[in-house]
């Protein structure tokens, strides 16, 4: 009876030492789950925010005339215009990937809206957190604005307003995963004298698209 009563103990002893090792077992399980769950939300949350793809920063440094004639010769006393200028521009590429800009990038003058020449920007790659420099001279087409209603009227005031704007387009890939086609975009209001034939001022905004 004695040994009867001792098999039994021991095998309600195994028995329990099974079920104890099973419930450490799951909660090693368990446990080691829910770090591995923690640990690929921590890795998303650092790649939607640090390694997110953002727009790059273009700035517009420098607005100079590089030539610029504006008469009215006879007999026909037709308002005659030939002008180029000279942008240096800056863009700031703020992601932890290269940023390739393609060859739709350029720089365009509008005269009233009417496009009125254009400058293709060359493709290029600026390397992850660095700026790169351009210069971009775009010449000015006066034979297309020949007919535009506003060219008597601004030549008689004496002030001929021109509009610019510079466009980047490019795509960054983090990690080959996070991809993204952004432009960074400059548009700047340019005055120049037709008395003087200089620049009387320009300012800038920067509108940016994804």
């Amino acid at each position: 009876m004695a040994e009867w009563e001792s098999s039994k103990k021991s095998a309600a002893a195994v028995a329990r030492g099974r079920r104890n090792a099973g419930e450490r077992f799951l909660k090693c399980c368990g446990l080691t789950t829910a770090l591995l769950l923690m640990l690929a939300i921590a890795l998303l949350i650092i790649a939607l925010t640090v390694f997110n793809p953002k727009t790059p920063h273009l700035s517009i440094l420098s607005l100079h005339i590089h030539t610029f004639s504006a008469t009215s010769p006879p007999p026909s006393y037709t308002p005659t215009v030939k002008l180029a200028l000279n942008l240096r521009i800056s863009i700031h590429n703020p992601n932890y990937a290269a940023l390739h800009y393609s060859s739709d990038s350029a720089t365009s003058i509008f005269y009233h809206g009417q496009l009125a020449g254009q400058a293709p920007i060359a493709a290029g790659a600026i390397p992850a957190r660095q700026t790169r420099y351009l210069t971009s001279i775009v010449n000015f087409r006066g034979d297309k604005i020949v007919t535009n209603p506003n060219l008597l009227p601004d030549f008689n005031s004496g002030e001929f307003p021109i509009s610019t704007q510079t466009a980047i387009s490019g795509k960054v890939s983090v990690l080959k995963v996070l991809k993204r086609h952004t432009v960074a975009a400059s548009a700047c209001n340019v005055s120049l004298s037709v008395r003087s034939q200089s620049l009387e001022y320009f300012i800038c905004n920067y509108p940016t698209r994804l």
